[in-house]
């Protein structure tokens, strides 16, 4: 597979999309399956698994945790190869700042090709008759 298709932009968007589900049904399973509670002896709060999920919850949460921190990583890292590549340095910093939103954001938004920049005047190409003095 050439690197070229897989790094497109249409790529960073369906996995950033996964990758924010995935931090949603994070958001979910933490409820259900922590128990995080203050003790008067400690200041510190102590989380244990608790119903309705328990054990269960616990392995499913690490699972799904794994998979969310890996496919974070893969994405953020193709986002700030593309976004470097074209030259799109806002989305750069923006990937760089907040990876899982700002890959989802260039997904969505950013740009695929580079804005296409006239070069000035290079020495040794031929200037054109009736605008050359």
């Amino acid at each position: 597979m050439d690197t070229n298709q897989l790094l497109t932009k249409r790529n960073v968007l369906i996995m950033s999309a996964i990758d924010t589900g995935l931090l949603i049904v994070l958001a979910i399973l933490w409820p259900l399956t922590f128990d995080c509670r203050n003790t008067a002896a400690s200041s510190q709060a102590t989380c244990m698994a608790s119903q309705p999920l328990g054990g269960f919850g616990v392995a499913l949460f690490l699972i799904v945790a794994f998979v969310f921190t890996l496919l974070t990583m893969v994405v953020w890292l193709i986002s700030m190869v593309k976004t470097g590549r074209v030259r799109a340095w806002l989305w750069f910093a923006l990937c760089l700042i907040i990876p899982p939103i700002g890959s989802l954001l260039y997904g969505l938004f950013g740009p695929e090709e580079p804005k296409n920049e006239q070069p000035a005047y290079v020495e040794g190409t031929p200037r054109h008759p009736v605008t050359s003095s």
